[in-house]
């Protein structure tokens, strides 16, 4: 149809249009720390990166002309609570994938220049290293000696085949390293290579000893925003029918319907990504009520008239993958898209038929269909903006209706125009 090609059109040059903010800076307050241990205070662009920076861009003001800072050129830079220190370490490079595992439980490495992220800076250090494929590395020690805390998955023959292991040299590693807290070994012989594990054990580490923490990385949480939506639907309402059967009701030229419709959402902002992903949920009332006409006209004396009214109320469980973008401080675009769960809480399905034949008129009404469902499917697109703590969004949703017969096809066709307002 005209209106859901109009929709998917301008979905398309939005996300184009978005994929090419995302491409524009984002300058947060940082500082660079130069191999001469002075510290210059401007702005970097924060990229909230998965995988360590091989380099940034450093501005001393938000006009400036940007600088270009490798691991070579600075000691490190901090930026939104995040500290990373330049660093020449090893990196274990051997395969992760189960069918490419070798059998040699020796590490493979090369040499990486890469900003190294400290996860823990004090008594004992923690440092963090993502590489260019996103395989994880953990170091121990200080600048500029940093140890490698040694994993490997390799195979390992078994009785009747092949067998997953596992090099786990890193807690011995830690073993000596922390071996000033003796109630930590317990802990030490369950912890796993990564993050979360390894967080926790430095945690416990420094709980332990009270030892001097001068810095913990503070990882990014989940966020959960709670509003609620409230607008206008149009529904158009599509049928067809493969056979003679129901031409009555295929053929009734249905109106646009204007309803009201409201609903509460949750929305899940991601972590990383500078809060951009998140998955938005509706709990949303909509509801439409659909009038058609057709008529089967021989004569004033012979004719068939049928007034179609088709209606029905939902309650709907909306999940979406959303897209936000910050266009300035308090102004945010975004698109989303997903699925639409609804069930029917109530429902108009009638048909008055006027027949006339050579005699008075008979008027009666009946069913439009004997067989409906309950529940409709329905999948959704939509665009919008946000201003502190209100939004707009116009979305579109394809249901597939109420028809449960295989040769009458159903098709409920909306476009919401709706403003939010988050809690």
């Amino acid at each position: 149809s005209k209106s859901s090609s109009f929709v998917t059109l301008t979905l398309l040059f939005s996300f184009l249009f978005l994929q090419q903010t995302y491409c524009q800076t984002n300058l947060q307050p940082g500082s660079v720390i130069t191999k001469s241990g002075d510290t210059l205070k401007g702005f970097i662009d924060y990229r909230n990166w998965e995988n360590n920076p091989k380099e940034i861009l450093f501005r001393v003001s938000a006009t400036s002309q940007p600088i270009r800072y490798s691991p070579g050129t600075i000691s490190g830079f901090v930026v939104n609570n995040e500290i990373y220190i330049s660093a020449t370490v090893k990196a274990e490079i051997s395969p992760t994938q189960i069918d490419q595992l070798d059998f040699r439980p020796a590490i493979v490495t090369r040499t990486d220049s890469t900003f190294l992220q400290v996860m823990f800076r004090g008594t004992k250090n923690l440092f963090f290293y993502s590489d260019r494929i996103g395989k994880q590395h953990f170091y121990i020690g200080q600048y500029p000696d940093f140890e490698l805390l040694v994993y490997k998955k390799y195979l390992k023959e078994g009785a009747r085949e092949n067998v997953i292991a596992e090099n786990k040299n890193f807690i011995g590693q830690l073993y000596l390293y922390l071996q000033d807290c003796n109630t930590i070994q317990s802990k030490m012989t369950n912890t796993a290579y990564n993050k979360k594990s390894l967080e926790s054990l430095f945690k416990t580490y420094y709980e332990c000893t009270e030892g001097e923490k001068n810095y913990q990385y503070s990882k990014e949480k989940i966020r959960l925003d709670f509003g609620a939506v409230a607008g206008i639907s149009v529904t158009k309402l599509k049928l067809t029918c493969s056979d003679d059967t129901f031409d009555h009701i295929a053929n009734g030229d249905y109106e646009p319907s204007w309803k009201p419709s409201a609903g509460l959402f949750m929305d899940v902002v991601l972590a990383r990504h500078q809060g951009k992903w998140s998955i938005y949920n509706e709990l949303f009332f909509s509801s439409y009520m659909a009038k058609g006409y057709t008529e089967d006209f021989f004569s004033e004396n012979s004719y068939k008239i049928y007034n179609n009214s088709i209606g029905y109320s939902y309650l709907k469980l909306n999940n979406m993958l959303r897209f936000t973008y910050p266009v300035k401080k308090d102004l945010l675009i975004f698109i989303n898209g997903g699925i639409s769960n609804g069930y029917a809480l109530s429902e108009t399905n009638l048909t008055t038929k006027e027949v006339k034949f050579y005699a008075d008129p008979v008027i009666t009404e009946e069913p439009a269909m004997d067989e409906t469902r309950r529940y409709e499917l329905g999948f959704l697109a939509g665009m919008g903006a946000k201003y502190a703590k209100f939004s707009f969004e116009t979305r579109f949703e394809s249901g597939n209706g109420m028809s449960e017969y295989s040769t009458l096809k159903s098709k409920a066709n909306r476009v919401f125009f709706l403003l939010g307002y988050r809690f």
